[in-house]
């Protein structure tokens, strides 16, 4: 071990020392207070309600990113106006009482400590029985 006796070295190492803790300091701060990301919508999906004329709208979608600190609290999905509340790591929430025929904007959004991520880009969906829609994920053909 080297010790320095000049009162210059030790500044300087104070110095980065404390540099170095301040950024540490900072960069968990940064981390822990961030908003979750976008949830993506995967799948929507509408089925026969028992009364005539609406029906039951089901959207997929993937869970947001956050970080372990600050895990995520729900995912809220809205179809038109009706909005729908799924729990922590669900990946599924049900609009019930769509009425059939009309286009609705489907959006989803997650929930963390610090707030909710940004609404999805809106998905033009026309809520008859039986549609769905799915989002398409380009694939690449590998071999080995």
């Amino acid at each position: 071990m080297i010790l320095l006796h000049s009162k210059r070295h030790i500044w300087l190492v104070l110095v980065v020392g404390m540099s170095s803790l301040i950024g540490v300091a900072n960069a968990s701060a940064l981390s822990a207070s961030s908003k979750p990301t976008t949830p993506e919508i995967q799948l929507i999906s509408s089925s026969a309600k028992s009364s005539k004329g609406t029906v039951d709208v089901t959207v997929d979608f993937s869970i947001a990113n956050t970080n372990r600190k600050s895990p995520i609290l729900q995912t809220q999905v809205k179809v038109g106006a009706k909005t729908c509340t799924a729990n922590r790591t669900a990946t599924k929430c049900t609009v019930k009482g769509v009425i059939t025929g009309k286009t609705y904007k489907v959006l989803a959004r997650a929930k963390n400590r610090n707030g909710y991520s940004t609404w999805s880009s809106n998905i033009s969906f026309v809520a008859n029985t039986g549609t769905s829609w799915m989002r398409s994920v380009a694939s690449t053909a590998t071999t080995l």
